[in-house]
């Protein structure tokens, strides 16, 4: 069963020196949603400012935007897949709830793949970084919709847990302790959550979401070295920090062929229904 992991929760109980962070993260990304593996690193004394000092840089001018659009495209190509209007209208998504889960996922891949290289290029260590030929730009989120709260796992139903657990699972060997941000995000509309288990279920027994995984973790470090030197700090992760490694090494890259894969599926109904 999934549980609660150490974490600041982005909302008015957080101390003020981490909204402040968070407020900073938010405006510097251009995004509603702070992702799990800043509010982990919130949970330690210190740890969030010291990290996001070494990467605000290469967020701020878009170095980042540019290389993870790249690294989007290291998915592809993608199965083809859609979600049968008979079936999104079985589990009550009216358009308005379609149009926001189409947001939160949009908003989670471009986060995803944006921190993915960044935290790969604080953890690159010794050797001078390659010259990027990319050129640093800022990307729109294309956001239409506002983005809800996260929920706090003890707040959803019991299925919805068990939904998420079985969901958390794909794409890795075991039972993973990371609950991923986008699958919890999603757990305000149950229905999302079983319309994702259909998804993504036979492209896990298929072994498409690992393929595509280690596709994504491969480019993802050879783009964290194009990025400055001056980004590496791998000692900013280590003791009680390195409770965020598993976002790193497993969780992130899985999860960003898993958003992939619900953006065109939840997108093709969202025109067509």
């Amino acid at each position: 069963m999934v549980t609660d992991t150490p974490e600041v929760q982005d909302d008015e109980h957080a101390p003020a020196s981490i909204r402040a962070l968070y407020d900073d993260i938010r405006g510097t990304l251009e995004t509603d949603v702070i992702n799990l593996v800043f509010r982990r690193l919130a949970a330690i004394d210190g740890c969030l400012a010291q990290v996001w000092e070494r990467l605000r840089p290469a967020y701020r001018d878009g170095t980042l935007d540019a290389l993870g659009a790249d690294l989007l495209s290291a998915v592809q190509p993608l199965p083809q897949v859609s979600l049968p209007a008979a079936v999104l209208q079985a589990v009550a998504l009216d358009p308005g709830e379609r149009a926001q889960i189409c947001a939160v996922v949009a908003a989670y891949n471009r986060n995803n793949a944006r921190n993915l290289i960044a935290f790969k290029a604080l953890l690159v260590a010794g050797g001078p970084a390659h010259e990027s030929a990319r050129v640093a730009t800022r990307l729109s989120s294309g956001q239409v919709s506002a983005i809800p709260p996260l929920p706090a796992l003890k707040d959803l139903p019991l299925s919805s847990r068990e939904l998420l657990a079985a969901l958390n699972a794909l794409g890795e060997a075991g039972s993973p302790a990371v609950v991923a941000g986008l699958f919890r995000h999603l757990a305000h509309w149950p229905g999302a959550l079983v319309l994702a288990a259909g998804l993504l279920t036979p492209l896990h027994g298929l072994g498409w979401l690992a393929q595509r995984t280690e596709a994504v973790t491969n480019a993802a470090n050879r783009m964290a070295r194009e990025l400055p030197a001056s980004m590496r700090d791998p000692a900013a992760i280590t003791g009680s920090a390195a409770g965020v490694m598993p976002l790193i090494d497993s969780t992130i890259p899985k999860m960003i062929p898993v958003g992939l894969v619900l953006d065109g599926a939840f997108r093709f109904n969202q025109a067509n229904i």
